[in-house]
């Protein structure tokens, strides 16, 4: 008869997801006499309602599966649910156990399982049910149970599936989540290599909603293992630069603009870092760029991190203009954001490069603007020491300005005095007698 082909059919086209242990199932089912105990399941009304009568457990279920002759969701079934003998197994143990005291999701699990299989019948041309039953279990093992062991083989199902169907994009979207699952259970290189792949060939065939849906889960994965290297012991910069960049291809290819502007800040810093500073001033300038339309409140502050990375370039290159003009853009939104603290800080650095210049009116402008932001700070934030530091700074500048001895002050053996000066009010603490020392100088 066509049925019973039908079922010789769907049990030779069986995709096993267990391997070996397929041949070696056994299960036993032991009922009390006279039907004591005896264990039912029936479906009533619509295919959602289940109910059932009695105690419902994996042996019946799994029993009942195979009877109605649904032999691959009858291995699966009992693949998920049987308690694993390797104590390493946490995430199957974990799933296992939370099913067994849950009749409800054991019904659930056969009713999907069934489902799912009964779609993959070759009397159905048309698969996606069949796809979306297997993405259905496989994402509430990911989400749910955590249990992405259970989660990968679902997954690698859909890849089988949409490929026999020629479904590019499912099979595209279920090589995505083969690859979470790696990622998830911390096989980070076998994540990237699965990934990269499936990148590569959701372009080759101009796929751009599984490039970007790809491209995103890479620049996950690639900025924590870039951040481990930079965070490591031996702080490997070089292999953070690395992953960094990987990351920063991705960005583009997934259109997150924001990702690639926060990306060049990050490869920016690391470039400072080993004193590559015009490179490090190229992703600066490019993370500005981004940026820099934005008139939000984060927007304004992406702006003042990126002025401030270009500053401390510009200033380790001598290219003091250059700096100035950066400090003076930190300043203005510093301003705008009510960041005293940040204002009082690029202050300082602005007075000094006046100085430097012989400009002394704006000298002491900004040195001012530096006293005046650490005062008016909001006291939770306000730094006692930088209020400190800032009046002895602005009241020396002032007094030798008015003296005459402007760049004397700026200027002794070729080094700047005001270093010590705000050395010595910084570690007060530690060491009154030096302060008492430069200020009976000062008097004398």
């Amino acid at each position: 008869m066509p049925q019973k082909k039908t079922n010789q059919k769907t049990n030779n086209d069986i995709i096993s997801m267990h391997g070996e242990q397929q041949e070696n199932i056994q299960i036993s089912i032991h009922q009390k006499k006279h039907g004591k105990g005896k264990q039912t399941v029936e479906q009533v009304g619509n295919d959602e309602e289940i109910q059932f009568t009695g105690k419902v457990n994996k042996q019946t279920l799994a029993m009942d599966i195979l009877k109605e002759g649904y032999v691959q969701s009858f291995i699966d079934f009992f693949y998920i649910t049987q308690t694993p003998q390797d104590s390493d197994n946490l995430e199957r143990y974990t799933t296992s156990m939370l099913l067994e005291q849950q009749e409800d999701k054991l019904l659930s699990l056969k009713k999907d399982l069934i489902e799912a299989e009964d779609a993959t019948k070759y009397i159905y041309s048309d698969k996606s049910s069949a796809i979306e039953g297997y993405f259905k279990l496989a994402e509430n093992f990911f989400d749910n149970f955590q249990d992405y062991k259970t989660a990968q083989f679902f997954y690698k199902r859909c890849i089988s599936i949409s490929k026999d169907s020629e479904d590019k994009i499912s099979e595209g979207k279920g090589k995505l989540g083969y690859g979470k699952c790696f990622d998830r259970q911390n096989k980070t290189p076998e994540a990237i290599e699965i990934l990269e792949k499936s990148l590569a060939d959701a372009e080759a065939i101009d796929q751009q909603s599984i490039v970007e849906l790809i491209s995103k889960e890479l620049i996950q994965i690639y900025h924590k293992v870039a951040q481990n290297f930079e965070k490591g012991e031996s702080e490997n910069i070089s292999n953070a630069l690395y992953y960094y960049e990987k990351c920063l291809d991705v960005a583009k290819k997934a259109d997150k603009e924001e990702d690639e502007g926060n990306i060049c800040h990050k490869i920016g810093l690391l470039y400072y870092k080993i004193g590559n500073y015009q490179r490090s001033i190229d992703f600066q300038k490019k993370y500005l760029e981004i940026y820099q339309p934005m008139n939000s409140e984060e927007g304004k502050q992406r702006q003042m991190e990126a002025h401030a990375a270009l500053a401390k370039c510009y200033l380790k290159m001598n290219a003091n203009d250059d700096a100035q003009i950066h400090l003076e853009k930190y300043i203005e939104h510093a301003e705008k954001l009510h960041l005293n603290n940040s204002q009082s800080d690029a202050a300082l650095h602005l007075a000094t490069l006046y100085a430097q210049k012989g400009n002394v009116p704006k000298s002491l402008e900004y040195y001012k603007q530096h006293f005046d932001g650490a005062r008016t700070e909001k006291p939770d934030k306000k730094d006692r020491k930088l209020v400190d530091r800032a009046r002895v700074t602005l009241g020396i500048a002032k007094s030798n300005a008015t003296i005459g001895n402007f760049f004397n002050f700026y200027f002794y053996n070729k080094r700047f005095i005001i270093d010590k000066y705000i050395e010595i009010v910084k570690n007060s603490d530690k060491d009154i007698y030096k302060l008492l020392e430069w200020k009976a100088k000062k008097d004398k």
